[in-house]
């Protein structure tokens, strides 16, 4: 069970708490190599999610961040608003692939947006967040035509200075973020990576980041990315997927947009 006590440590639970989790492992049998090993490969799987459930039930906030197995719950990940945001179907404008980190010097960093193929996202903007000063960093306008994805959809690069999440100081545990605004200036989406935070500043202020449970790094192959895979056409029909070969410009590899309404 070192390596779970070791991944415990990362997120910066106490003894205690470290003594309860491991106990709760050994309870369900969880192969503890076998999640380590996924964490770094940047995936989080079921079994390991269930697990911080189970912490935070037992009074660890710090971990409300990785209760999720799906990207629309919890924390303020999806936004409400009227203007091809969030509605009661689901978030139709929504960050579709994330690019941060890779080995050396960083390459291509930035966002895709996902939209119905006809949306119009003039006046929208995508905004990166620092998580251990919870400060704005930068502010760039989704620009260009949306290239068909598939499905009634279509996607956009937007090209964005992204923070590289707890490796800057390994003292804290909070990751960095991205913000989505729509042309009314309202916030659609505010997840991170590597950790959960809250705004201090910009127009994500006070609202707490949904963390997308999976992370770049120092060894990640340049030209890789993190992307949502599934079936749907909403932010909360996918899952957030590891590193693996960009695909900005056109549908993930493993996600295929269906046509609705």
């Amino acid at each position: 069970m070192a390596g779970i006590e070791a991944l415990l440590q990362h997120w910066g639970s106490t003894p205690a708490q470290r003594q309860q989790a491991l106990t709760i492992l050994r309870e369900k049998n969880v192969d503890s190599t076998a999640a380590v090993l996924a964490l770094e490969r940047g995936e989080v799987p079921l079994s390991l999610r269930n697990f911080f459930k189970e912490v935070v039930m037992l009074g660890d906030e710090k971990y409300l961040a990785l209760c999720s197995s799906r990207p629309g719950a919890g924390g303020s990940g999806s936004g409400s608003d009227s203007s091809g945001g969030a509605s009661g179907s689901g978030t139709r404008v929504f960050i579709n692939e994330i690019h941060y980190d890779n080995v050396g010097k960083d390459v291509g960093e930035g966002v895709e947006i996902a939209a119905p193929i006809d949306t119009s996202l003039a006046g929208w903007v995508v905004c990166s967040y620092n998580g251990r000063t919870g400060k704005l960093v930068e502010k760039r306008p989704v620009a260009g035509a949306l290239s068909d994805a598939g499905g009634g959809m279509g996607v956009v690069f937007v090209a964005l200075e992204l923070q590289n999440g707890w490796r800057q100081s390994k003292q804290r545990a909070e990751g960095d973020g991205i913000a989505l605004l729509n042309a009314a200036g309202a916030v659609v989406q505010f997840i991170s990576y590597e950790g959960s935070f809250t705004a201090k500043d910009g127009p994500a202020r006070g609202m707490t980041a949904a963390d997308i449970c999976v992370m770049e790094g120092e060894k990640t192959p340049v030209g890789h990315s993190l992307q949502l895979v599934g079936r749907g056409r909403c932010y909360e029909d996918f899952s957030w997927r590891g590193p693996q070969p960009h695909s900005f410009g056109r549908a993930n590899s493993g996600q295929v947009f269906v046509a609705g309404g």
